[in-house]
């Protein structure tokens, strides 16, 4: 599992996704390096954040 994977999850998906949901699809994925992938992805504008804090959720840029 890599940060490309989990950009592929969500550009896949019709709607946003939280961090809750990818936790579920991807068990074995720990929380805080799924962070890091994320913001990482947000900053080279690969996803977007919807909100902030718990109820945040991403979805893809186009």
């Amino acid at each position: 599992m890599n940060r490309f994977e989990i950009q592929r999850y969500i550009e896949q998906h019709c709607h946003p996704v939280s961090v809750s949901d990818l936790i579920m699809a991807h068990p074995d994925l720990i929380r805080r390096t799924l962070q890091r992938w994320l913001n990482k992805l947000i900053e080279d504008n690969q996803i977007a954040a919807i909100g902030d804090g718990r109820s945040r959720k991403y979805n893809c840029t186009d």
